[in-house]
């Protein structure tokens, strides 16, 4: 998602930009005493009191400020549309803000249906020539469990039939919760 508005800026978020037109690829968002950093290895900047484990930090805005003079930085997207979440890899994030203790999981099964043979195509459409339809048919379920920490929680599943789609309701999902104040894990 290109970043537009400073609203869309959350503490830790996962960024690329362009500082002074110097490409970083792995930035995350900081902020300090109402002024907004962008943590890097890349660009010496003002210093913030913490990186978030990089090298640099440049300060982009203070919460008043508006995006569109950004202190040289352009081309502000977050991470989550650049990652490629692989399947079967579970997702793992805890919230304890206000002294709630919760967790969120999330992975993509890719689960692929073989051929039917036999008295599994009955009532399968047929072919021209009168033969019965089989099908090769791959699910991506969005397989989801949250509840509170050390509980086991509840599950849900979503099957789509397209992998972009899957993993485009992953990548929602993910900005959503973090918007929350869930924080990734592993």
């Amino acid at each position: 998602m290109i970043l537009t508005n400073k609203l869309q800026l959350s503490e830790g978020l996962h960024i690329k930009c362009k500082i002074k037109e110097e490409q970083i690829n792995d930035a995350k968002i900081h902020i300090q005493n109402d002024e907004i950093f962008i943590c890097q290895n890349k660009c010496d900047g003002s210093t913030c009191m913490n990186r978030l484990g990089y090298k640099y930090s440049w300060s982009i805005a203070t919460i008043q400020d508006d995006l569109d003079n950004s202190n040289n930085v352009t081309d502000m997207e977050t991470i989550a549309d650049i990652i490629e979440y692989k399947a079967d890899n579970p997702i793992y994030w805890e919230c304890t803000i206000d002294s709630h203790k919760k967790f969120w999981a999330a992975r993509i099964v890719k689960k692929t249906n073989y051929p039917l043979t036999g008295s599994d195509i009955t009532g399968l459409g047929k072919h021209y020539d009168g033969t019965a339809t089989s099908y090769n048919k791959t699910e991506y379920i969005l397989e989801r469990k949250w509840g509170a920490i050390g509980t086991a929680g509840q599950r849900n599943e979503i099957t789509y039939y397209d992998e972009q789609e899957a993993y485009k309701s992953l990548k929602d999902l993910i900005v959503k919760k973090e918007r929350e104040g869930y924080k990734p894990i592993f």
